[in-house]
């Protein structure tokens, strides 16, 4: 009725019963993958940077190995995966967490930490210098993922915010923009030479990590994913 407000006990009862429905979500989804190799769905989860490193291979391979199982993949921010994990959306994720932070019955594990470096077309009027400063490359826009906003005087640089690579890359290599990554996403344009690595240290580390709650970590479909992703059987 008009003029009523939801009591105390009232808001404990809704947000208890969400978690709930949460919890049996997640219940049922650990039950359908309780069965084997054989048959069923497995949901992955990625950023856009773990899709580059190891998507379609891994794909490819667990598609050849277990024909039968429906394989999925969602792309998205590391706020976003582990929003789809809590949910039951996905089976496992991984990409850039916080990993202080998780809630309990998460796993982390490892997967990459590589330094972010700065790059540009070969024929960049930046490609030149031997050395630059902020002032040098603030005078050109950026295409890249958001940068994070403890690294303001960054932040602050033109920005075309970008998760795809594939389009980041192609703009890099039509025009003055400067983008930054782990070095092993540009390492096969840095070989061939129409992207160089700019001399301009980024004071930030791109870390990934796999997330998979303790309950399905060693539920076949989950770990053979999870051998996959951490190399114990390398991809080809």
């Amino acid at each position: 009725a008009e003029g009523m407000a939801a009591t105390g006990i009232t808001d404990y009862l809704l947000a208890a019963g969400q978690d709930l429905q949460q919890r049996l979500r997640l219940m049922q989804r650990h039950v359908e993958l309780m069965a084997n190799l054989k048959e069923g769905s497995l949901r992955l989860g990625v950023g856009p940077i773990v899709e580059q490193l190891f998507f379609p291979t891994l794909l490819l391979v667990f598609a050849r190995e277990h024909p039968s199982i429906r394989f999925s993949l969602r792309v998205g921010s590391g706020a976003q995966l582990l929003d789809w994990l809590n949910v039951g959306e996905i089976d496992l994720a991984a990409g850039p967490f916080d990993i202080t932070t998780l809630p309990p019955g998460l796993c982390a594990r490892h997967l990459r930490d590589e330094p972010v470096i700065l790059v540009a077309r070969s024929g960049h009027p930046l490609a030149k210098q031997a050395a630059l400063t902020l002032e040098d490359i603030q005078a050109y826009p950026v295409i890249g993922p958001h940068i994070p906003t403890h690294l303001t005087e960054l932040a602050e640089m033109p920005h075309i915010a970008c998760d795809n690579y594939a389009t980041a890359r192609g703009v890099l290599l039509a025009s003055d923009h400067l983008s930054g990554g782990p070095e092993s996403i540009f390492s096969e344009e840095i070989c061939a030479g129409s992207l160089v690595r700019l001399p301009f240290d980024i004071p930030m580390r791109w870390v990934a990590h796999t997330l998979v709650w303790s309950a399905t970590q060693y539920l076949p479909a989950v770990a053979r994913c999870l051998e996959l992703l951490h190399g114990r059987q390398p991809l080809p």
